[in-house]
């Protein structure tokens, strides 16, 4: 399958991850190699500490994105994060903001 690396950014975010199972079973996939993973949620779910690890997690909304400078985040998985916002556009504008910007780089 294809997947972009991005120079200067290995960052991968996943907004509103929930227990973070998702993001770890990526992490741990041979397409998650050389990457850095990191989370966002509004809950602190015990399980948590089983999957991606509380050190790799942040308690912070979409909106805000505390925690994260900008264009310091590779790539950004954000399953209905957006659409249960009740100002989805001002995730869309942090997300815009923490998302770095240059020399994509395709992969095989």
């Amino acid at each position: 399958t294809a997947r972009t690396a991005v120079a200067n950014s290995s960052t991968i975010l996943d907004i509103g991850a929930g227990t973070t199972r998702g993001i770890y079973e990526l992490s741990q996939s041979p397409s998650g190699r050389g990457l850095e993973f990191r989370a966002t949620g509004l809950v602190k779910h015990p399980e948590i500490r089983s999957f991606l690890g509380f050190e790799r997690f942040h308690q912070t909304s979409g909106e805000f994105l505390r925690g994260f400078q900008n264009e310091s985040i590779g790539g950004i998985l954000a399953l209905h994060s957006v659409e249960f916002s009740a100002i989805p556009e001002m995730v869309i504008n942090r997300i815009d903001d923490v998302l770095y910007r240059h020399k994509l780089l395709p992969c095989l």
